[in-house]
């Protein structure tokens, strides 16, 4: 048989990979936009001629392509930072075990157990007496 708290950590690993993994798709689209702009800066600027007959200055493109770059660079920094945060509020144990209690319908058994058993806090054990 399997141990409960080996589980109720397994299972905190993976909603904590989860809850990374979903901020990081929530920036994919924005960032994808700002570098295929970016990169594609060039050709915009010979459609944009073609279409209707407006030429943007090399020095003005190039400036607005750094300023695109940049910002992508911004946006990939306040991503990781934000999936940084998502992990660590999703690698808490209790947190954790409320999920899990949540998606088994097990009615607070698992965050009983979770709370007599946290590995954290050793200490805890201690003082109800166990």
């Amino acid at each position: 048989m399997n141990n409960p708290v080996e589980i109720i950590l397994r299972g905190r690993e993976r909603l904590a990979r989860l809850a990374a993994i979903r901020a990081l798709l929530q920036v994919v689209f924005p960032l994808t936009v700002t570098l295929a702009i970016a990169l594609g800066l060039n050709k915009i600027n010979v459609l944009a001629f073609v279409h209707f007959g407006y030429l943007l200055d090399a020095a003005a493109a190039r400036l607005f392509q750094m300023s695109l770059l940049g910002l992508a660079f911004v946006q990939l920094v306040a991503v990781a930072i934000f999936a940084w945060r998502a992990w660590l509020h999703a690698s808490d144990f209790m947190w954790a075990s409320e999920q899990i209690d949540r998606l088994v319908h097990g009615r607070q058994e698992i965050v009983t157990l979770a709370t007599l058993s946290d590995p954290a806090r050793p200490q805890a054990r201690f003082t109800r007496g166990l």
